[in-house]
């Protein structure tokens, strides 16, 4: 769908509810037990996966749109040596990449985050809290940099008269 160019922006919403509730493990010197060692070897490695995940698809549009530059280039240096030059290579279409994350790392206030990330991990919660995770999900989305940039390039896509974006 890019090289078709039907996509100009490629949103990506990353959202890492993870919890990770107080332990006593720190406090002692005895080794953890069996269900600690498992609960960290199992939320750990996830929230690298994420990160990594983001991160290699940056790298990946980047060399993308990197390369419809270069073709874009060639283009331009082969055609100004006149028409019989001209390669005429088709460019990849360059896709902005808007990677937007909303965890609860990025709570400022430690008070704050600290009760998020101690909610328990059940099927169930009662509704005031549901009601205190969405309303912390929409601020979270709101304050990221790259979901503020997307609304920005959008309105200004409205203001055009709907021109392509």
């Amino acid at each position: 769908m890019m090289n078709g160019q039907k996509v100009s922006k490629l949103v990506v919403l990353v959202v890492n509810a993870a919890t990770s509730p107080a332990t006593g493990r720190d406090q002692s010197a005895s080794v953890p037990g069996l269900i600690d060692t498992l609960t960290t070897a199992a939320t750990v490695p996830l929230d690298n996966y994420s990160f990594d995940t983001v991160e290699l698809l940056g790298k990946t549009m980047g060399e993308f749109n990197t390369d419809a530059r270069l073709v874009e280039g060639c283009n331009r240096l082969s055609a100004g040596r006149g028409e019989q030059c001209a390669l005429k290579l088709p460019a990849p279409h360059k896709v902005d990449l808007y990677p937007i994350q909303v965890t609860f790392e990025y709570i400022a206030s430690p008070e704050e985050r600290n009760w998020f990330k101690n909610l328990p991990t059940t099927f169930e919660l009662p509704r005031e809290t549901i009601d205190k995770l969405r309303a912390v999900g929409r601020r979270l989305l709101s304050e990221d940099p790259q979901f503020q940039n997307l609304m920005k390039v959008l309105s200004g896509c409205l203001a055009g008269g709907g021109r392509a974006c």
